[in-house]
Parts: structure tokens; sequence; C-alpha cells
């Protein structure tokens, strides 16, 4: 049918839009790349998918942002061929010195929370946006209380309490 038609073309070309905008960003280095405990994180703000930055607690990207940034998020994460990471860590601005984290996994599917990837984004909120030593982050599973003791220029030490498991069941 013409609809199946169009929505064919239609992923074809955010296909090769997301190889493009691949290789913007690489050139552009508007990401940046950490990595805790064996996990690798690229870390963005929203704008680098053309998106607004400012985000309420509540506000999770909608349908229509989600489906453009999936196509990217696979594309950047590739081991091979794109930067390569486990996940992509998106941070927004809740405005007054507050920060989201959300998070994306290679394959673009949406995650609650990643402690590796708080410590990553603690990190890197300290680093580039002066946070201080102890703030807050949220999740999409709560809050978190962070705290960050720079140890050298690359190196971070972060803390923080993820909260007790739930569903728990001994074996």
């Amino acid at each position: 049918t013409l609809f199946h038609a169009l929505f064919g073309v239609s992923v074809i070309i955010l296909l090769i839009l997301s190889k493009i905008c691949l290789k913007l960003l690489v050139m552009l280095k508007c990401f940046t790349k950490m990595h805790g405990a064996g996990n690798d994180f690229i870390i963005v703000e929203p704008q680098f998918f053309g998106l607004s930055n400012y985000r309420s607690k509540e506000n999770t990207f909608s349908a229509e942002e989600n489906q453009i940034m999936a196509p990217i998020i696979k594309e950047t994460c590739r081991q091979k061929f794109g930067i390569g990471a486990d996940g992509v860590l998106i941070v927004s601005s809740l405005g007054a010195g507050q920060f989201k984290m959300t998070v994306f996994n290679s394959d673009s599917s949406f995650g609650l929370m990643c402690g590796n990837g708080l410590r990553c984004v603690a990190a890197y909120l300290f680093d580039k946006k002066g946070t201080g030593n102890n703030f807050v982050v949220s999740t999409d599973s709560g809050d978190k209380a962070v705290s960050v003791e720079q140890r050298n220029p690359k190196l971070f030490w972060v803390s923080t309490f993820l909260g007790y498991p739930n569903n728990f069941k001994e074996h």
C-alpha cells in the first residue's frame, strides 16, 4: 500500500540521516564518551537530536522524539561502525542547576536507571556544568543524591545510594 511504501521510505531517510548525524557528531565532537566499571556511554544533551534541552522531572521523551532518536542511538552505539557504547545517556536541564538523566540502551530501548551511567553523568555534570561536589540527579526511577570527588583531571570518584533491591528472591 501507499502507507507502507511511504513508511519504508521514511525509515530509509532516517537511517541515512542518522549516518550523516553520526559523521557530524564525530567531526563536531558534541558528545562525551565515558566509562564506569567497564560500561561505556555516550553522553549528550537533547539539542544533539534537535530537541529542546529543558525537561520537567516527569517529562520523558515523546514517541515522535523517540522515533527521531532511535536510529541515531543505534548507529552511534555500534561497536565497529559507530562510536561504540553500551548506551546513550541524555542529560536534560530541569532549570536552576537541576538535571535529569535519561537512559537508552544500545538497541535504543529505554532504561529506567543505570548505576554506572549515573556515576558517569555525575562526573560529567561536575566537570562540564560546575555542579559542585554534592547534588541530585533525577532519573526515571527517582532522584539520586551523588557525591563527586575529582582525583585527577580525568578521574572522578562518585558515590551514591541507588536504593534497595525490590522483587528480591532467595534461592
